[in-house]
């Protein structure tokens, strides 16, 4: 695992993601200090090749897992077994479309979230196909890079998806609306960062809030996803899914939230390619106890529907925990965890800025999040903290990848 210094500053740093609108509180800047880096993540030739295989090969897992969804889905009889796997996607659909309303539709960007064991081989820790939050985050580390360094090539990082926006533009000459939900708040700054990236590449985004049009606005509009925590205008939200299955609104993402379940890993292991990639995994719940058969081996526990660190457990950080939620897992009837192997990780000493602007380096665990197309890999950016709980913590680090 490598790392390069980009040769920045603290202070450069803060002015650009100042000048950018990302960071203007003061006091969110003084608590976060340790989480500035001038470092960039190396993807080394092998680890770029491998990441483009596990690209197309997730893309079209997720492609054959929505195609079987919504095949089931208008079936007039199917099996136990099928009705129980159906089930795993009508549980989780966020107010949005059911798989048999949904065509065996499937986003053209999905984000999947990798961790790399001690040699640098990467595994899926998560594929969440359902989620558009990042692209800013992308976007933003991105351009932190300097030019020279900048080695992904054509069509990748905001370029890739301005020309793929371009390309599924229907109306008013590539203009899109991105509604930011009152939940999701947080995210709006990151929105805004995206807007002005992809302006910088001729696509117009307009970010709104969920409550600043009415439902027939949004008629024959681009619009890049609906967020299924629109909870104070449930009438857009469903408006949204009903016209986009009528056509009278063109959605960059489907409304099918349900193919960002992680209840789906074990069914996308078994795809072509996928089980060098997904590390050995099980449902959980009365019917099933996986447990055993992974012989005291670290496992993480994780709810299928969750976000963040909010439902992650793993086996050797929190044993009571895990113990007490691995029983109440157990009870369940119908699967609400996953139980997935642990890949032994080793920390990665990364460069950030103390309180003074001076350097320090710190051991980090990382993520790697990936942004995955039909053709291959979009983009990546790294998420880093001290201990293993890095996904979805406040204070985490977040640095850019650039290619060997």
């Amino acid at each position: 695992m490598q790392t390069a210094d980009m040769g920045l500053t603290r202070d450069s740093l803060e002015s650009y993601l100042v000048r950018i609108g990302y960071w203007a509180d003061m006091e969110l800047r003084r608590r976060n200090a340790y989480v500035l880096s001038p470092s960039a993540y190396v993807v080394s030739a092998r680890q770029r090749y491998d990441l483009e295989r596990l690209s197309r090969a997730t893309y079209a897992a997720v492609k054959q897992l929505s195609s079987k969804l919504t095949f089931l889905a208008n079936e007039k009889s199917i099996s136990n077994s099928d009705a129980r796997f159906l089930a795993l996607a009508t549980s989780s659909t966020r107010g949005l479309r059911h798989p048999s309303q949904s065509d065996g539709a499937v986003p053209p960007v999905m984000k999947v979230d990798l961790v790399q064991n001690a040699e640098g081989k990467y595994f899926i820790a998560e594929v969440d196909a359902y989620n558009p939050r990042g692209f800013g985050y992308l976007g933003f580390l991105d351009e932190t890079v300097p030019q020279e360094l900048r080695l992904g090539g054509r069509g990748m990082g905001i370029t890739g998806l301005a020309d793929l926006m371009r390309r599924s533009s229907r109306y008013d000459y590539g203009e899109w609306v991105l509604i930011a939900s009152d939940f999701e708040r947080y995210y709006e700054p990151s929105f805004n960062i995206l807007s002005a990236l992809l302006k910088e590449r001729g696509v117009y985004l307009n970010v709104i809030r969920e409550c600043e049009k009415q439902d027939s606005a949004f008629r024959c509009c681009n619009v890049f996803c609906v967020p299924e925590s629109m909870h104070k205008n449930i009438s857009a939200r469903s408006f949204l899914a009903e016209e986009w299955k009528s056509g009278g609104v063109h959605l960059f993402y489907p409304p099918a939230a349900y193919l960002g379940s992680k209840a789906f890993l074990p069914f996308l292991r078994t795809q072509q390619g996928m089980d060098e990639f997904i590390p050995d995994c099980s449902l959980v719940d009365k019917k099933n106890d996986p447990l055993p058969a992974f012989k005291g081996t670290p496992v993480v526990l994780k709810g299928v529907m969750s976000s963040g660190l909010k439902k992650v457990i793993f086996s050797d950080a929190e044993q009571e925990r895990f113990a007490k939620e691995y029983a109440v897992a157990r009870a369940t009837k119908n699967p609400q965890w996953v139980l997935q192997a642990q890949v032994p990780q080793q920390p990665v000493p990364i460069i950030v800025f103390d309180n003074d602007g001076e350097r320090i380096t710190r051991d980090h665990f990382l993520r790697i999040t990936a942004y995955v197309t039909e053709d291959g890999l979009l983009g990546a950016e790294v998420t880093g903290r001290p201990d293993k709980a890095v996904h979805g913590a406040p204070d985490c680090i977040q640095i850019p990848a650039i290619y060997a």
